[in-house]
This record gives C-alpha cells, structure tokens and sequence, in this order.
C-alpha cells in the first residue's frame, strides 16, 4: 500500500484493485488534501472530478472481471466477512480518519478517534447482518450517490454487500463526508478485495449523477438523501436502471407529560446532531424533531438552550463553509421536503395551526448557529402528551416518495433508513427511568439496557442505539457476552422456557434437567475432592450457608448435637475491606461501605488486617507486605486467644473484590491453611465474585495453590451455592447429612441450573477462560505503560478478568470513572480510590485496545506520576 503521503496520478490504481480518479494528484488512499486552516480563512480542500474522470472510472469499473464473485454462504465469504468486521476494529483503520479530524478541529487523537467510533459501530453491525443474508446476483456496474447525512458506516456496509456480490462499483461521496472514502479503502484493502472494481468520485454539482443516468454501462443506482434529490434521480433514470433509494427520514420525540428537562435536551440535541455530521463540520445527520406538552413546552425550550450554551462543538470547517454550508433559507426547505414543521406563518397541511413552533435557527437560539454545524431541529407545542405522541406518529408515517410518471418502467425500491420511525418515536424505553422512579429509588445507570440488541462485550441502549464497552459485567456475573450464539441453540432454549414456566422447588422436588446441571458441575468445575454441593439464590446466601455449615461443624465438633444446646459464642474471623453481602449473617463480616451495614444490629466477631499486595510498575511487589502479614498474623492469634475454640471458620475473598481489587500472597493464604488446621476451625473461601473461570482458572485458589474446606459461589455461576470437601464429614451428622439443617423453597432456581449448564458447555467449549486469561495479560501490559507513559494511575494489578488500578484521591477516582462512561467504557468502584474493570469473556485485542485508548482519553489532567 503507498504510503499516505505518496502522490498518486489521476487514473493509476493501487495494488489492490482499487482505482482513485481525480483530477490533480493527491494522496493515495484519500480524495481529500486535509490543510491547516490559514489565518486568512483557509482550510480543507477537495479536489472536484469531472466528464473525464467519470468515463475514466466507468470504463475501469466495468472492465472489472467479477470472477470473485462468492456464493451466498461460502466459506471464503463468510470469512471475509469477518475480516471485515475486524479490520473495523483495528485501531489502524481510525488513523487516515482521525488524522483529518484532528487538523481541521484542532482535537486531540483521543477526542478525534471518539467521535468516529458511533458511526463505525453502525458498519460493524451491517457487517453482521450480511453475514446470514444472501448475496444480491451481480447486475453489471452500478453508481452509489452518497448523501453526507448517510453516514460512514450505513455507506461502507452496501458498497461491501455489491462488492462481495461481484458488482464494480462507482461512488459519488459527498464532498462533506471525506472520512467515509478513507475508511471505505481501509477496510476494504484489509479485506483483500481484489477481485471487484472500486472507483471514488466527488462532485459538488449535479453533473456526474446526469451523466451517471445516462450512461449505458451504470445498470443500478443506489442513492441516500432528500427527497428531492431522489426524486431527481428517480425521474432522471433510464427504463432499464434498477435504483434503490434511501431517503433521510425524520426523528420525532413525542414527550410525556413528566420529564426530566435537562435529560431531554440532551436527547433531542443527540438526535439533531449526528456523528457524521459533527465529523464533517456542516450539518445535521437527520432532520429532528421534539413534541413537547404544552404546561412543559418553556420549560424544555430554556433547558435546550442551556445545553447548547453548555456544550462546546468545533466550528465548521472554514474552506467548505462560504460552497456549501446551508444558509437559513435552505435550511428551511430541506426540513419542509422532510416532513417537518413549516415556519412560523407559513402554515402547512401537515401541522394543525393550534401548533406553535420554535427552531434552533430561529435567532432565539442563535448560538446553536454560531457554534455548532448547521442544525435541523425543530420543536412543536402540543395540548398534551397523547397529541404530541399522535403527531409524532403523523409526520413519521409521512415519509418522503420518490416517484416516476406512470409510462417509465424503471424499478424502484424505495428502503427507508434505519432506524424505523417507529423506533425514533418516543418509545416505552424513553420513559423507563421515570416509570422506575415513580415507585422505587431508580439511580443505576443512566441508560435502558437493551436485551435484544446486545451484542458480545457491548451494550446496548434501547433509546438511541449507541454502544458502551461492558467491563462491568452486572458486578461480574454475566460471562460469555450478550447474545452469544449458542444462547439461541433450539434444545436449550426449549429447555429454558419449560424450567421458567415451571419454577420446582428444586429442594424436593427433581428434575432432569437439575440432574444434567449438578452433574456438569460437579465433574467440570468443582475440583477433585468436594464431594458436598449446596445450591441457593444469592451470593450472600452462598456465603451465609457456608458459615452455617461451619457453625454446624464447630458445634460437633464441641460435642454439642442437642438443637437446644447454646451456640452463641461460636465467630467467625474475618478481614478488613472484606465484602461478603448484605444478608443477616453476612452483614457482621462486610465492612466496606458504612450505607451498606449501619444502623444495623450486627455480631462482634473479631475483624483482622487484611495485608494485600502493592504492586509496582513491572507488576513486582511494591510494599513491605510481610511486614503487613506479620501484623495480620498477631491479630489472628490474638483473636484465636480471645475466642478460645470458638472460632468456627476464618473467612476470606482470596481476592477482595468491592474493599479494592485487594491480592494475598499465596504464603498468607497458606499460613491461614495452617491455622484452620491447628485451630480447629473451618477455612472458607468467599468466590463469589472471582471463581467460575473469572480468573482464568476454575477459581482463584487454585492458582494461588491453597486448598479451602467450603468455597461459595455466585454471580458468574448464574446459580449460588456452595462446595466442602472431606473435613466436614469429620462431625458424622453434619448439615450435609441431617435434614433440613441448610435448605431454601427453591433449592436454587431451576431456571439458572440450565442457563449455568449452557455456559459450562460455552466457556470449556470455546476456551473462552483461556482467552480471558490472555486478554488479561494484554489489558495489564496496555495499563502499566500507560502508568508509565502518562501517570495518573498506579498499582495496576489482575488476572483475567478482574482488573484494577488505583487513583491518587476519591474524588479524582469518581471523576475518572464518569469520564469513562462518557466514553461509553462501563467500569465499577473499588475500595476508597481504585477502578476495577470485570471482563466478558468473549472480549478481543480489538476491544482491549479501545479501552486503554478510552482509559488514556479519560486519565486525570496533572496527575503525580504513577507509584
């Protein structure tokens, strides 16, 4: 591949296959000369094509052989595909992009690479669908007329389907948009598309598409824009031209009668302005627009006012503004062919007259002018929130038509854009937070997670789409990613459905289906040598149960079996920064946040340091830790003197998990192994958050290399519970063994047995704890150079996919972890200043990577450098 900076003549091809027309010389891989903008009002500059560079293309592109043309699921197709899907996420593929982004908004690498990222989401996902959808027969050369409001990666993923269908294509971006034709050679050139012809125009006029209709090679005609342009280049078509026309719909947000104004501001500003709009610097993805009861309509109008005020968004670009930035009059009409509101005065049929209307062109919000691309927003008063919802699906429903007179036989199919007018309208998942807080303290997330669109380490939100990185996992419990494919395998599903329906008591009554999943635990993630299940709901239930069973032991093994006999002096030892739930036994050995355990009676049970690891910069030990052991080593046999064989189990996280992302030397645990022993008490080890294959290993004490007596799980099991191995069955009566002593209504829950079976059969299937062990390594080696690099952060520590780092402060902490969200990366608290990131297991390099360049755009400014 030439390098960027290598002029390439007008009609010379790359090695790939790809031919470049244009005018004058430029760089290869790009139509478009980026150029620091001039004091005296210079800027960015694109070089026009004209006639002869559209016979030139033509004649390249229909000489095109086709002979790569794919079957619809053929093996080489479908992994093409794939190498599509992940050259998008390879960072290379941002730099072309970024590199524009940066020059001519004066942004940072980071901020650039974060704008680009929604609108390549959408490619990814495009990608996804043509994996299961045929491949449309080849009809000869085709043009695609490209409108800037279409986006990179809707343009990307159709020029791939006609490609990979053999079909030579001819595009006419918009001169606007010149990041679509940069991504559009990287990912295709990653690809290795060879075998079709690919030639890249740009024309400020009309008259390429004139010549484009005319021409007897072009058999097909894709088109994204305004009505009024399709309906050019519907009449404008010959009889035989197949077109395929996708027109701009509109965006309506109907508003209920309570809302936050502040939030709806923010989403209607979200839908006006598009990422590739902002990208390009001129204007608006689509035209939207905001129904807004009338008792609340100037209280929305202020907020709106006060977010555009707020936010700050980069000037257009100041070469293209004086050729083809909208003015107000323009404006106006491309709002009026799509369907929106007419101006004040100018009643239309489409609005009842009853509506009055407001629009961020309109002087009163002015500033949405001077500092942002040119918008198309428009706001409408309605009596209540039932009209302003019937209006709303009024104007969707009148979508733009893209006709011919009656005696021309072109084929023409008109597809509207994605997403429907009915998913835009002011939809049940726009109200969910309301809903919630009418009835219950609702202060999670900000965003409707959606289960349908959820894909792999992504989430998704169900208002508008956009995407956030998932290293939060639902407080580690959720492994394999969303929607993975084997989640929808028929006999599983049949299965879960039954075990939902039903919902047995699992503690009497059996089932096959209990039977399949205790068997696949048992002999595929419970080591050798645990030969005692127990199965609840709720890790704190696991953990509560794991106590009882060793209060039940420690009570034989005292010689008191009479149920009447007095147990109250029997303890527990626990740690400091410990989390082990909120139930009632468990709450006495929590002690991480005070909102979570006071005010509540709680036991006096000795607490002991906990003596976790520092880590220094090359992940070696950075503190006196066996000074720190040396100490916890007193106040457990101080606590053992005290409590003279009445400690029943010392309880500890083998990592501490909420009190800090906190790691033990394997040489503590050990010491802890030889007290249980000496003492007569029980070790139990809490792997409620770090077991089921979370560090890499079926759990975590088996990398550390010290056995436990109990071990209780959750969260990533989907099913709570516990396992104990032979020194229960030292008290022959034990609670393994006497009815009734452990037990709940559902034994567990049916419906979780099933689901924890299909995730066994995913992670050992697919080695997906290997995978999480290796990207764990990754994220760690990515995070201690940027402790190194850039400071700000230190003691970085994990395994797999429990990941931490530690801030200077808790507020800095905060501040960075609300910056993450904003850079849709989701991550969890730990311990007064620590960020702890939980790992799917299906996450990739590629997401790796974006992370630590979503983590590096969000480090704290001036920090010390790291520890």
């Amino acid at each position: 591949m030439p390098p960027l900076d290598e002029p390439l003549a007008a009609g010379s091809s790359t090695p790939s296959g790809f031919h470049w027309i244009q005018g004058r010389p430029r760089p290869s891989l790009s139509g478009a000369t980026f150029l620091q903008p001039l004091p005296g009002g210079g800027g960015a500059c694109l070089p026009r094509a004209g006639p002869g560079d559209w016979a030139l293309a033509v004649e390249e592109c229909a000489s095109a052989s086709g002979a790569g043309r794919r079957a619809p699921h053929s093996r080489e197709r479908l992994g093409l595909l794939r190498h599509l899907s992940g050259a998008l996420r390879a960072p290379d593929l941002f730099e072309p992009m970024a590199l524009g982004v940066e020059q001519c908004f004066g942004l940072s690498a980071p901020e650039a690479r974060l704008w680009l990222d929604q609108d390549l989401f959408q490619l990814e996902q495009a990608l996804e669908l043509l994996r299961d959808g045929p491949a449309a027969p080849s009809r000869g050369t085709g043009l695609f007329v490209a409108h800037w409001s279409d986006g990179v990666g809707r343009l990307v993923a159709r020029l791939a389907r006609s490609l990979l269908a053999g079909e030579p294509v001819v595009l006419l971006p918009d001169p606007r948009l010149p990041f679509g034709a940069e991504a559009l050679a990287r990912v295709l050139f990653s690809a290795g598309l060879e075998d079709g012809g690919l030639a890249l125009l740009w024309d400020d006029t009309r008259t390429l598409q004139r010549l484009a209709l005319r021409d007897p090679r072009v058999a097909w005609l894709r088109a994204a824009g305004p009505s009024a342009t399709l309906e050019e280049l519907a009449l404008g078509a010959r009889p035989d031209q197949e077109l395929a026309l996708w027109p701009l719909l509109n965006r309506s947000l109907a508003l209920p009668e309570q809302f936050d104004a502040g939030e709806a501001a923010r989403e209607v500003l979200q839908q006006a302005y598009g990422r590739a709009a902002t990208i390009c610097g001129q204007s608006p993805g689509h035209v939207a627009r905001a129904i807004c009861p009338e008792r609340r309509f100037a209280a929305f109008s202020e907020a709106l006012l006060a977010t555009l005020r707020e936010e700050t968004a980069p000037a257009p670009l100041p070469g293209l503004e004086a050729d083809h930035a909208s003015d107000l009059d323009q404006a106006w009409q491309l709002a009026l062919d799509e369907g929106a509101c007419p101006l004040q005065g100018l009643q239309g049929e489409r609005v009842p007259s009853t509506l009055r209307v407001v629009t961020n062109v309109d002087p009163r919000m002015r500033i949405a002018r001077e500092r942002r691309p040119r918008p198309l927003l428009c706001l409408l008063r309605a009596r209540n929130a039932a009209q302003a919802a019937e209006l709303a699906r009024e104007l969707d429903a009148t979508a733009p038509q893209a006709s011919r007179p009656g005696d021309r036989a072109t084929k023409t199919t008109l597809i509207p854009t994605p997403p429907t007018p009915e998913a835009l309208t002011m939809s049940y998942a726009h109200q969910v937070h309301e809903i919630l807080k009418r009835h219950q303290l609702a202060d999670g997330f900000p965003f409707v997670f959606d289960l349908e669109r959820s894909q792999g380490p992504w989430m998704v939100d169900a208002r508008d789409g956009s995407k956030y990185l998932d290293l939060f996992t639902c407080f580690a419990s959720w492994p394999v990613g969303y929607n993975h494919p084997r989640m929808s395998e028929p006999a599983f599903r049949k299965e879960l459905d039954t075990a939902a329906a039903n919902n047995p008591s699992n503690s009497d009554l059996y089932t096959e289906s209990m039977a399949r999943f205790v068997e696949a635990f048992a002999t595929k993630v419970t080591p050798a040598g645990f030969p005692h299940h127990f199965w609840v709901s709720g890790g704190a239930l696991a953990v509560e149960n794991a106590m009882k069973v060793a209060f039940d032991w420690k009570a034989g093994k005292l010689g008191r079996r009479n149920l009447d006999d007095d147990a109250n002096d029997l303890v527990v030892l626990h740690f400091r920064q410990a989390f082990h739930g909120r139930s009632g036994y468990t709450i006495s050995v929590t002690n991480t946040d005070p909102t979570k355990i006071g005010l509540f009676p709680k036991f006096p049970w000795p607490r002991v340091h906990n003596p976790f690891i520092e880590f220094d910069l090359e992940g070696g030990i950075a503190n006196d830790v066996q000074k720190e052991e040396a100490r916890a080593i007193r106040e457990i046999e101080a606590a053992f003197q005290k409590h003279k064989q009445k400690v029943a189990c010392i309880l500890i996280e083998p990592m501490q998990g909420e009190g800090g992302d906190n790691h033990f030397r394997p040489e503590f645990l050990a010491r802890l192994r030889r007290f249980a022993d000496e003492e007569e008490a029980l070790l139990v080890f809490d792997e409620v958050q770090t077991g089921f294959f979370g560090s890499g290993s079926p759990w975590l004490w088996q990398k550390l290399g010290v056995r436990p007596d109990v071990v209780a799980f959750g969260k990533k099991t989907q099913i709570c519970g516990l396992y104990a191995g032979p020194r229960v069955d030292e008290v022959p009566d034990n609670v393994f063994v006497r009815a009734s002593r452990i037990n709940s209504t559902w034994g567990g829950n049916l419906t979780d047995m099933v689901r924890s079976r299909q995730f066994i059969e995913i992670i050992l299937g697919e080695k997906l704890h290997e995978n999480v062990a290796a990207m764990g390594e990754r994220f760690l080696a990515g995070l201690r150079g940027l402790a190194k690099s850039r400071g700000g952060i230190a003691n970085v520590r994990g395994m797999g996919s429990l990941i931490a780092f530690t801030l200077e402060s808790p507020t800095v902490r905060d501040e960075m972890l609300a910056k993450l969200r904003e850079q849709r990366v989701l991550a969890l608290k730990s311990g007064p200043e620590a960020i702890r990131f939980r790992m799917p297991f299906v996450i990739g390099a590629a997401e790796i990577d974006w992370a630590l360049s979503r983590i590096e755009a969000s480090l704290p400014a001036g920090s010390p450098a790291a520890r």
